[in-house]
């Protein structure tokens, strides 16, 4: 029996269709009213919203047209209601505000009441539609709506283990590496050989520190990882990590090391499935491999398949330091205790243990001894679990197989009878409940290449539903883009990605991003997708240091724009070649590049404000101050007319600093106060560090010595704990000025920092004040 919903998708969509009502008539309408901006507002999948529109236009409550999309140059099936649909939608929504439901509120409080007070409290008026679709017998369920849930866990739960047999020599060997000095414990095994159960079991024994467990997955970058170990951190009091993953939008593997070696707090910790690290994660696991083998605080577990390419032998050979277990099977007497305790036939037992080889997954799952048998282990495994489930238990498999970390039951169970269904799973051992629910790897990976394709994207298109409910935080928008693309549903990832992207950007997912930039076939798109797709990817690399191949996919998104003659595209494309090139040095070119860009960038304010900063800054390295001025006037005036706070405190900071060099210390002064207020609103650490510094010279010009290394102080505080180290050499230099006793020591830190960072102009200036 399914759960009843409060509104059918079709419902729904009257009332979502019923804020744009204005638009029917525009020649220009917004995206929301398009299939894929339908399924995005309501968080159902396209095809439902694809039916059920047919359902309502042949009902004569929808009608259908062919429209130009607001900033895209292509024109789109758009959706508007008849006469007869607005007034079956006004009616559904009245009698919709007085259902009585519960759900909870941003802060995580509990609401009882009517719907009307519920979206007004959460100030989601317009947000009807998409309320009321998630509510199932007269509860909301949407996760995104609790604050709370827009960070991910510090670390997932050590899986539980609900009984263990045999391994006693395994046991002893970790009881001791997690008592003594030993530091680094690497568990290796074939899949399903029992390593992650053994390691769970022993800190079931023994367990003295906060244990940090993380499972790899082949999405897993250096980003997420560090994000989750920083919420580990920042709990137990040590936040540098998570202020640093704050300030910094690419990771310098020599500042996570810096700030893992000053850990004060005594851990283990744990990585599970090691062979799926990619390459850069693989260099952040030996990194942390170095850092516990220093830190007293540390010890280090790696589980895998085989860890060969991630720990170096030579380490490896340090037995004082290093414990090294490789599992094979199970003996006679273990794999027979566990046939024995879940009720096998004694007369099928000698059998079962002959054909395990002591592999304690098939011990497990295979009940009876089978027929056919295949040659290898995995598909034994598979094939004899699978043939005694019913329809319905290898359906839940199913939508489960598609999801590439465990999730909320949610996700899979559709009907209140697939609770039942999931339970008995559960008690067979063939789901896991584990940061989530999860099988598997072998029977995941053998369902999963075994389903017919349009069950499969079926299934992904579920999986990409049930992400859109939950919070708005960017792992679980790249799950859902992923799933769109599974599912074939390249319009709405397209759309999420260009919406939400540049926000996974800023967050520090590059690597998330261009890896699922890389499952589309770019070149194939249609323009306008080509363009948004090539010009994501090329800021993504550009963030992460890529400057040449940026600047080639920034060439390419230009011409893409050239040829759909879309001024503003092509401005967008203009502005970032045009800072690439400032950046290395390049000012002619790019304040060319900056003027082009400027003179099409007119209908599109806040991209213009970017460009004005950018030719601002370029004037102001050429000499040319009135002209720099002129642009930071021009940036800050379009920024205030948007309420965008980011550009007013980047453009009054660049305006201090030139009042600065003209002598006018007290107005640099005032303008740099404007620009901390807005970045303290923004919880900009960067340009809060940034404007330190700045603040401290100004009164240092003053002759104010005492504001100065106040300021100095404040400034170096800050950017060392955020591994700025460029403005940590720069802060050193500033004091040397101001403090007589300390100068030389001063002087000796900004240059070795200089040096490290291959600063040649500042080496000259600090060498010639040595």
């Amino acid at each position: 029996m399914k759960r009843k919903r409060l509104v059918t998708v079709e419902e729904a969509i009257l009332l979502h269709l019923m804020n744009y009502r204005r638009y029917g008539d525009e020649p220009e309408v917004p995206i929301s009213v398009t299939q894929a901006g339908i399924s995005r507002a309501l968080g159902v999948r396209r095809s439902h919203i694809s039916t059920s529109l047919d359902t309502a236009k042949k009902k004569e409550l929808v009608a259908e047209k062919i429209a130009h999309v607001k900033d895209e140059k292509r024109r789109r099936k758009s959706y508007f209601l008849t006469a007869q649909g607005l007034e079956s939608a006004k009616s559904l929504e009245s009698k919709l505000l007085g259902e009585k439901i519960i759900g909870l509120l941003k802060d995580g409080s509990k609401f009882e009441g009517t719907l009307e007070d519920y979206v007004a409290k959460l100030g989601m008026e317009r947000e009807l539609s998409r309320v009321a679709i998630h509510t199932h017998d007269g509860k909301v369920e949407l996760a995104d709506l609790v604050a709370e849930d827009a960070k991910p866990a510090s670390s997932a739960p050590i899986p539980q283990v609900k009984s263990f047999v045999g391994r006693h020599k395994e046991l002893r060997e970790i009881r001791e590496f997690l008592s003594n000095r030993k530091k680094i414990l690497m568990v290796q095994g074939m899949p399903g050989i029992g390593k992650t159960t053994l390691i769970a079991h022993s800190l079931g024994e023994i367990r003295t520190e906060p244990v940090f467990w993380f499972n790899v997955n082949q999405w897993s970058s250096p980003r997420n990882t560090s994000t989750h170990l920083a919420e580990f951190l920042d709990a137990r009091s040590q936040p540098r990590l998570k202020r640093y993953l704050a300030a910094h939008e690419t990771l310098d593997m020599a500042d996570l090391q810096d700030i893992m070696a000053e850990t004060t707090t005594t851990s283990t910790l744990i990585f599970d499935d090691c062979q799926e690290s990619s390459q850069n994660l693989k260099i952040l696991l030996k990194m942390l491999i170095s850092m516990s083998i220093e830190s007293p605080n540390l010890k280090l577990i790696l589980i895998g398949r085989d860890l060969e390419d991630i720990f170096d032998f030579r380490t490896s050979l340090k037995t004082d330091i290093t414990l090294e277990i490789k599992l094979t099977g199970l003996d006679e007497e273990a794999s027979k205790s566990i046939l024995k305790m879940q009720g096998v036939g004694s007369d099928e037992i000698s059998e079962i243990v002959k054909n395990s080889s002591g592999h304690p997954l098939y011990l497990t799952l295979v009940k009876k001894v089978g027929e056919d048998k295949p040659a290898d282990i995995e598909n034994l495994i598979a094939t004899e679990t699978l043939a005694g489930l019913s329809e319905t238990e290898l359906e839940l498999l199913s939508r489960l197989s598609v999801f590439r970390k465990p999730v909320h039951r949610d996700a899979i169970v559709e009907t209140n009878d697939d609770f039942q269904i999931l339970d008995a799973l559960i008690s067979k051992s063939l789901i896991l409940q584990n940061e989530g629910l999860h099988t598997h790897a072998i029977l995941q990976n053998y369902i999963y290449n075994r389903q017919a394709p349009d069950n499969r994207r079926s299934h992904h298109e579920n999986a990409a539903e049930f992400y859109n409910s939950q919070s708005s935080h960017p792992e679980n928008r790249i799950e859902e883009t992923y799933h769109l693309i599974k599912a074939e549903d390249l319009e709405s990832a397209l759309m999420l990605m260009q919406t939400d992207g540049r926000s996974w950007l800023k967050q520090g997912y590059q690597e998330e991003l261009l890896a699922t930039l890389d499952m589309l076939a770019i070149d194939k798109l249609e323009p306008e997708d080509r363009y948004q797709a090539t010009f994501l990817k090329a800021f993504a690399l550009d963030q992460i240091g890529e400057w040449e191949q940026a600047a080639i996919l920034f060439s390419r998104s230009r011409e893409i724009a050239e040829a759909l003659d879309s001024e503003v595209m092509e401005a967008a494309a203009l502005q970032k070649l045009g800072t690439i090139h400032y950046r290395k040095g390049e000012m002619e070119k790019a304040s060319q590049l900056f003027q082009d860009a400027e003179r099409k960038a007119a209908d599109a304010p806040l991209l213009k404000a970017e460009i004005e900063n950018g030719l601002g800054v370029v004037n102001w390295r050429l000499g040319n101050s009135e002209l720099a001025l002129k642009s930071y006037e021009s940036d800050y005036a379009i920024s205030k007319e948007a309420k965008n706070q980011e550009g007013m405190a980047r453009a009054l900071n660049n305006m201090g600093i030139l009042n600065w060099e003209a002598g006018k210390f007290d107005k640099a002064l005032e303008m740099y106060a404007s620009a901390m207020k807005l970045a303290e609103n923004l919880n900009d650490h960067k340009l809060t560090t940034i404007l330190y510094s700045n603040i401290a010279d100004a009164y240092k010009s003053k002759e104010e010595p005492a504001e100065a290394l106040r300021y100095y102080e404040r400034c170096l505080s800050l950017s060392k704990e955020l591994e700025f180290k460029w403005q940590v050499a720069e802060t050193y230099r500033g004091m040397a000025e101001l403090v007589d006793t300390k100068r030389d020591e001063y002087l000796r830190l900004a240059l070795e920092t200089f040096e490290k960072l291959g600063a040649k102009e500042d080496v000259k200036v600090v060498k010639a004040m040595l």
